[in-house]
């Protein structure tokens, strides 16, 4: 149990790192928006719900609209709060994060629990094709 949380622990670190170096990748570039920054992270956050799961997609999230917030709306270089389109840009990557990593587990789930089906599935196909061409 401990190894697991550390585990969780770690791959939340790492996302929330991964995040942040792609934040600090955009800010090297002079032309990059706020919209291509927003949707890189937001991309981001997907990919660490779908690999790893909500834990590690929360914490990438939270990196994600801290680094946002600081490097890409203004008053840049701040960490602002009070804006609305601050509080638009933390639900909608918490959003993300959530159902991405719901949905994601919901398809694991299912398709761990299809493999016994198909294998027994493919067996009897298998026993059928037998006993016909004998």
């Amino acid at each position: 149990m401990e190894r697991r949380i550390l585990l969780l622990g770690l791959r939340a670190c790492l996302s929330a790192a991964v995040v942040v170096g792609i934040s600090l990748g955009e800010t090297a570039l002079a032309h990059v928006n706020q919209t291509t920054a927003a949707l890189t992270l937001l991309l981001a956050v997907l990919g660490i719900a779908t690999c790893w799961g909500l834990v590690e997609s929360l914490a990438a999230s939270v990196a994600g609209i801290l680094c946002f917030n600081v490097l890409f709306l203004p008053p840049v270089g701040k960490l602002t709060i009070a804006a609305t389109e601050n509080w638009v840009a933390f639900v909608t990557f918490v959003v993300t994060a959530v159902v991405a990593s719901q949905l994601s587990a919901s398809a694991k789930r299912r398709a761990r629990e299809a493999r016994p089906a198909a294998a027994s599935l493919g067996a009897a196909w298998a026993w059928r094709s037998r006993r016909g061409s004998s």
